[in-house]
């Protein structure tokens, strides 16, 4: 696969579709950014509608993006504009934030961040309350289309539900 640099359309777009059907509110998903040479960038969407829609502007990417960079400055050396094209989704892992969820709740928030959230707390329980646990889906390579939508697929597991570890 050849990679080349990321051209950012205005709003990137989420359109999740579900075999099984059924409300779809509730997903978050993470798209992995290839940039230098050091930590790949994690981009978050919001937390996706009934219809399995959600999407981030270029600046929500881009504050992300600086977020990352000026918080863990020694852990990440690329740009926005070296970023490579194809990108990675996931459904966020919320183990993770209930893992570190102490330590996390002690980071100040960083400066993207403050214009989405009042408080880490409040960061914090909206991770945690994604319906995620609900669904599974396989990570997913995508070069990202001039467009800026993107379809993904996900698959409701059966008889779990999103408090069960």
């Amino acid at each position: 696969m050849c990679l080349s640099q990321v051209n950012l359309p205005p709003v990137i777009s989420l359109k999740v579709d579900c075999s099984q059907g059924g409300d779809l509110a509730g997903l978050i998903f993470t798209m992995c950014v290839t940039a230098g040479s050091k930590n790949p960038y994690f981009i978050m969407f919001p937390k996706t509608s009934a219809d399995g829609t959600t999407h981030i502007t270029e600046q929500d990417f881009r504050g992300q993006f600086k977020d990352h960079g000026d918080t863990f400055i020694m852990d990440y050396n690329g740009s926005v504009e070296t970023a490579s094209d194809v990108v990675t989704f996931k459904l966020y892992d919320q183990r993770l934030m209930e893992k570190g969820r102490e330590q996390i709740a002690r980071w100040p928030l960083s400066k993207y961040e403050r214009t989405v959230w009042k408080s880490r707390k409040e960061f914090i329980e909206y991770l945690l309350s994604g319906r995620n646990r609900e669904f599974d889906f396989e990570e997913q390579y995508v070069r990202l289309p001039t467009s800026g939508v993107i379809h993904l697929t996900v698959t409701r597991k059966i008889g779990e539900k999103k408090n069960e570890a």
